[in-house]
């Protein structure tokens, strides 16, 4: 297959074009939602009775919303309705101030200088992985997603915790699942009615029920490390319990809040984007056979080192593009705090404004193959000529994902390893949609089968 085949389709039915984003709003997949104006228009804007909604395409808007006035636009009531039952006053669903408290917190745990304290914990869980994976017969299928969320699952929860996956994984994946099945974005706010209209508040109690095992699971290991915090392991926990000691200390329910973050937004995007990318490379095959040669030839000359994709040019270009086609955050919603104006559109208070990654990732003004696997589109040239405004796959700005560092690491040293030990063929009779919530996961998993490479950087 070419290197510029179209993927196996992913455009929607079309709604109707007088209300191009009226689905947009009220449906659960966001990705069937849209017509083809929304990857050719800069700017559309969607009128009901009690909101206006924007689609953010062009870069300089993008900008605008956020970087230039940021301040003026807080996540949505939608959003937060799905999120704030479960992750509280976490990083991911929280806002103004307290957002700002937690961010100058939790960021420097997530920053590149100290990401080393976890090379030895991802490398372990890789190994083991490995290890098990290479017991399967040749072509065992497997279904890869489920694979990478706990693969994903086990180095979050040793390097966030120091734990392994019976005492706080499997409690967090039953409660996602729970959660998942029956979490709802309530009818006041699709349709952005006032914040004094009531709301029934039915996701709290869902998730207090889902998350009961896990929190329970989570409060035992803070319980246990109350004594004597700084003999703790160095991880995340630790770190964070460290501030009960400072002048500016977490509450218990704070640390519990920006755990579950990390847990939850952590494995949700690095789990999916491997998936995609040996999805995409079983589509591929030249692009497949360039990147395991790659990464053969640069194990074998020692300089293939973990995280490291300097000395993989054309490895981390395909990763790239997989964030491009499937970004980790397909979406960022805002909500007006007060009035804006925006190419000549006036911006009411409590408009809504969505950058959606999904959507900028494919536009036609911006890319090449806008819904073909191109690396190329990653070649320094194609790069710099290019608005950094139009790929954002961790966001853009101040409130740009804190843990993208983390998540990159764990992504490159994951898919060097696998492709080399491993060769990955798509099961026959499936179809692979994505489907949007935290982040893009294919929404019945992906089925491989899974073969063994011979040893040598020529297997």
């Amino acid at each position: 297959m070419s290197l510029t085949a179209a993927l196996p389709s992913v455009r929607p039915a079309r709604i109707h074009r007088r209300h191009p984003l009226l689905r947009i709003i009220g449906e659960n997949n966001i990705l069937d939602n849209f017509t083809p104006e929304a990857f050719e228009k800069d700017l559309i804007e969607q009128r009901t009775v009690f909101v206006s909604t924007f689609l953010i395409n062009k870069p300089s808007l993008v900008k605008h919303i956020l970087i230039d006035n940021s301040p003026n636009y807080a996540r949505t009531q939608a959003s937060q309705s799905i999120f704030k039952p479960v992750m509280g006053s976490g990083l991911f669903a929280n806002d103004g101030p307290s957002w700002k408290r937690h961010r100058r917190i939790v960021a420097p745990v997530l920053q590149p200088r100290s990401l080393e304290n976890y090379t030895e914990i991802m490398r372990d869980v890789l190994a083991s992985t490995i290890e098990r994976w290479r017991t399967f017969e040749p072509g065992h299928t497997v279904d890869l997603s489920a694979e990478l969320i706990q693969l994903s699952l086990q180095i979050i929860a040793k390097s966030m915790a120091s734990v392994d996956s019976d005492v706080i994984v499997q409690p967090m994946a039953r409660g996602v699942a729970d959660y998942l099945a029956r979490a709802r974005i309530g009818f006041a706010d699709v349709w952005g009615l006032p914040a004094w209209v009531p709301r029934l508040g039915k996701n709290h109690r869902i998730a207090a029920r889902a998350f009961r095992e896990f929190d329970t699971a989570l409060q035992k290991l803070i319980d246990a490390r109350m004594g004597d915090r700084r003999a703790g392991p160095a991880d995340l926990l630790t770190q964070l319990m460290a501030t009960l000691d400072s002048a500016d200390p977490l509450t218990r329910r704070e640390i519990r809040d920006e755990i579950i973050n990390i847990f939850l937004t952590g494995h949700e995007t690095t789990s999916a984007t491997i998936g995609w990318m040996l999805y995409l490379l079983c589509l591929h095959p030249e692009a497949e056979r360039r990147v395991h040669e790659e990464v053969a030839s640069a194990a074998a000359a020692g300089l293939a080192s973990d995280s490291d994709l300097s000395h993989l040019p054309y490895t981390e270009m395909v990763l790239q593009e997989t964030l491009r086609l499937y970004p980790a955050g397909y979406s960022i919603a805002r909500q007006a705090l007060g009035e804006d104006q925006i190419d000549g559109h006036r911006v009411r208070k409590g408009s809504r404004m969505l950058v959606l990654p999904w959507v900028l990732h494919r536009h036609r003004k911006h890319w090449r193959y806008p819904d073909r696997f191109w690396p190329a589109h990653f070649e320094p040239d194609a790069a710099a000529a290019r608005s950094r405004f139009v790929y954002i796959p961790f966001g853009i700005g101040p409130r740009m994902c804190v843990g993208a560092h983390f998540a990159m690491k764990e992504m490159a040293m994951t898919v060097t390893a696998l492709l080399q030990h491993f060769k990955f063929e798509l099961d026959t009779g499936q179809v692979v949609r994505p489907y949007a919530f935290l982040g893009l996961r294919p929404k019945t998993g992906i089925r491989m089968r899974i073969f063994p490479r011979q040893a040598g950087p020529a297997a």
